[in-house]
């Protein structure tokens, strides 16, 4: 799979590099850590997911997805602000996941399950408020 130019015609059209790394040292406090249970991987993150750091988060989905997981989950209980630009890797991740794939996202906080519902994204995934329940939803439990 080709990943590279994903962020054309979106806020974050500034940048232009391969998937971000991981791991590594926080940016301005944001991180990102990936975990398997069996097949399905949760990628999680803490910080805010904004223009800034929405590359990186970009950046550990794609890798996790190359590894063909059965079932995939953003846990964004460390997350205190998503931003637009990090509600657009949730869905291209979506995309990049296609319809086979179980997918859900953790979020209970006012600044991530709030931007989630007011921008209809909760139509489109699985929004759950604990990471059993998204385990669950996606089949790892």
């Amino acid at each position: 799979m080709n990943f590279g130019r994903w962020w054309q015609g979106s806020a974050l059209g500034d940048w232009h590099g391969s998937p971000a790394p991981t791991r590594g040292g926080p940016i301005n406090g944001f991180t990102t850590t990936e975990t398997w249970h069996g097949r399905v991987v949760v990628v999680s993150a803490s910080g805010s997911i904004d223009t800034e750091s929405a590359p990186r988060l970009y950046g550990a989905a794609a890798v996790a997805v190359q590894k063909k997981p059965t079932g995939f989950v953003f846990d964004f209980t460390d997350v205190d602000l998503l931003a637009s630009a990090g509600m657009q890797v949730l869905v291209t991740t979506m995309r990049m996941l296609g319809p086979t794939v179980g997918y859900a996202v953790v979020a209970d906080g006012p600044g991530t399950s709030q931007p989630l519902s007011v921008a209809g994204i909760d139509d489109l995934v699985d929004v759950v408020t604990s990471l059993d329940e998204a385990l669950r939803r996606v089949g790892a439990a």
